[in-house]
C-alpha cells in the first residue's frame, strides 16, 4: 500500500471548548456548542489513522542479512547487515548507497611532498570515484562525552579526505591527529 498524504485543517472558530448539557442533571450529556465555526477541520476518521499507520509501517527500515528479497511497497528501505548497503525497492530491489568504516592511526601519518600530513587506510570495496561525493565523518563512540570531544578536536585537523580503488586517505594541512581516528564514509551507489 502506497502512502497518500493528507493535509490536515485546524478546526478555527471562536468558543470552540463551549458544551451544552443536552441530558439531565444527574445524567449529563455534553455537546460541543461552539459559537462560530469559520473552517470546520479535517475530522478524525479510522481510515486516516490507518493511513498512517501504514505510512509508519513504509518508513520502516528492514533489515537483512545479505541483499534483501521478496517484494515490497515502493519506497521501502532495508538494510543488508551484512555489508552495510541500503536497498530502496521500485519494482525489485536496488542498492543505492553503502557505508564504510576505517580507523586512521596516531602513529601512521607521514608527510607528503605538498607538507600534508596524510595516511591511507585499506577500505576494501571502496572505489576511486562515485557520481555524487562520499560523505566522511568522525565516527563517535556515543557512550563517553570526553573521548568523543577529543575525537572531533582530532578530526578538525583532517582537510580533506579521498577514495582510490580499495583505499581511503585523510590530508591534513597544520598537524596529524595524535588519537586513532575512527571514521564512516558513505557513498551512493
Amino acid at each position: 500500500m502506497t502512502y497518500t498524504k493528507n493535509t490536515w485543517l485546524a478546526r478555527i472558530g471562536t468558543g470552540l471548548n463551549k458544551f451544552k448539557n443536552t441530558g439531565t442533571l444527574t445524567d449529563l450529556v455534553l455537546t460541543p456548542d461552539p459559537d462560530t465555526i469559520t473552517q470546520a477541520g479535517t475530522p478524525f476518521s479510522a481510515a486516516w489513522l490507518n493511513n498512517i499507520e501504514a505510512g509508519v509501517a513504509q518508513a520502516q527500515v528492514l533489515e537483512f542479512n545479505g541483499a534483501p528479497t521478496g517484494t515490497a511497497a515502493t519506497g521501502q528501505l532495508a538494510l543488508d547487515t551484512s555489508s552495510g548497503a541500503v536497498y530502496y525497492y521500485l519494482n525489485g530491489w536496488v542498492a543505492f548507497a553503502k557505508a564504510y568504516t576505517a580507523t586512521f592511526s596516531s602513529s601512521g601519518w607521514s608527510t607528503n611532498a605538498d607538507g600534508y600530513y596524510t595516511q591511507t587506510q585499506t577500505v576494501s570495496g571502496l572505489k576511486a570515484s562515485y557520481p555524487v561525493d562520499p560523505l566522511v565523518d568522525v565516527a563517535l563512540l556515543g557512550d563517553d562525552a570526553a573521548a568523543d570531544l577529543v575525537l572531533i578536536e582530532a578530526w578538525a585537523n583532517v582537510g580533506l579526505v579521498t577514495t582510490g580503488a580499495n583505499s581511503l586517505t585523510a590530508l591534513c594541512p597544520s598537524a596529524a591527529p595524535t588519537v586513532n581516528l575512527p571514521v564512516v564514509v558513505v557513498v551512493l551507489l
